[in-house]
């Protein structure tokens, strides 16, 4: 979560930082530079009017060290309602329940999921409008910047937090990833089959109530802008996990203690998964990732890690995978391990046994997890 002052703090606004927002507005309509009219998508016949989805979790997490259980549940609901030519309204909210408390002295967070107990969260709310010529996605409205930056498909099969965010960037600024979401502008170009552009600009100050969040105000709260590169090529479409490479990067401004002001910093992350063998049905894919944040960040200054995924193993599919990440932060470093394995039980249930290791400021964190997961 980012943002930018629109003057400096005890003075008259430079006129280049006035101009800051509305040059990261232009770069958002970079993909719209030099082509056609735009041409909304027309619909099949077959295509739904109206979609919803619902997905529930629960996970049982034991502290070994404290000796601390903590059970934490999550229900998502989602939908969406054709509008008009290739528009369509969305909508999602998210719904959290805790019980027991998360004593362990770490700064990555062990589960994706943990978030403090609430009756209901609007997650996204918004109207997107896909366009045929340029291939072309816009979007305006509330929006978690971790649907559309890092949930890539090997780091989708771990549970660990910093797979859905990395810590340069989360643990930096206030930025709309689970469970907050933010007000902005999201674009996505489809360049070529193989390559895909996003770009991203919200309100610096993300929320997870609905009146903080349907705000747009970049004096008081700045702004974040994010980007990315996305490349899957063609000879891994057909591979259970694709071939996904991956070049982001953040500007941001936001308010620190107030000895220090308003501050601007910007980072970059890079993505690699590779699928390397197939074996019957089965495949085996590495990754590595990298992030690096400069401009004096607050917390989390860089971050490397390492995955390798074995997955569509037997008839249940199921899929087994293993990372090693370090962060590096302003007090030291944290060490991370995460062995995870992913049991499709009956339709639509899934089973997922996790073990993470920390190495914390010179002490050791063990935290097994179990997970249950149901998707409709």
């Amino acid at each position: 979560m980012t943002f930018f002052p629109l003057h400096p703090r005890g003075g008259k606004a430079p006129r280049v930082r006035c101009l800051l927002p509305a040059l990261l507005c232009c770069f958002c309509l970079l993909p719209l530079h030099a082509q056609p009219a735009p041409e909304p998508v027309t619909p099949s016949p077959e295509e739904p009017r109206r979609t919803y989805g619902v997905a529930l979790t629960t996970e049982a997490q034991w502290h070994t060290r404290t000796g601390e259980v903590r059970w934490m549940n999550l229900l998502e609901l989602e939908g969406s309602v054709r509008l008009w030519r290739g528009a369509t309204a969305e909508a999602a909210t998210l719904s959290t329940l805790s019980c027991g408390h998360d004593k362990e002295a770490v700064w990555q967070d062990h589960s994706c999921i943990n978030a403090p107990s609430r009756g209901l969260r609007v997650a996204h709310l918004g109207i997107g409008q896909e366009w045929a010529r340029p291939r072309l996605t816009t979007y305006v409205g509330l929006r978690g910047a971790d649907e559309d930056y890092f949930n890539t498909p090997l780091a989708g099969l771990f549970t660990g937090a910093s797979m859905g965010c990395l810590p340069t960037v989360n643990d930096n600024f206030c930025v709309n990833v689970y469970p907050l979401s933010a007000l902005g502008l999201h674009v996505e170009w489809e360049a070529t089959p193989a390559l895909r552009l996003r770009s991203s600009l919200y309100n610096g100050k993300a929320s997870d109530r609905l009146d903080e969040q349907l705000r747009f105000r970049p004096r008081a709260d700045g702004l974040i802008y994010m980007g990315s590169a996305e490349l899957s090529p063609q000879r891994y479409a057909a591979w259970p996990l694709p071939g996904t490479y991956v070049l982001g990067w953040n500007v941001g401004h936001h308010h620190r203690d107030p000895a220090f002001g308003r501050h601007t910093q910007w980072g970059f992350w890079l993505v690699a998964e590779q699928p390397v063998a197939r074996m019957a049905a089965s495949q085996l894919t590495v990754g590595l990732t990298l992030a690096q944040e400069y401009k004096q960040p607050e917390a989390a200054k860089s971050y490397y890690g390492a995955q390798i995924g074995w997955t569509d193993l037997g008839r249940m599919k199921a899929a087994v995978a293993l990372s090693a990440a370090r962060a590096f932060y302003r007090e030291g470093h944290e060490t991370n391990f995460e062995l995870t394995a992913s049991l499709p039980l009956v339709t639509r249930f899934s089973l997922q046994p996790s073990l993470h290791y920390y190495r914390t400021d010179g002490h050791s964190h063990f935290v097994p997890q179990l997970r249950l997961s149901f998707e409709l």
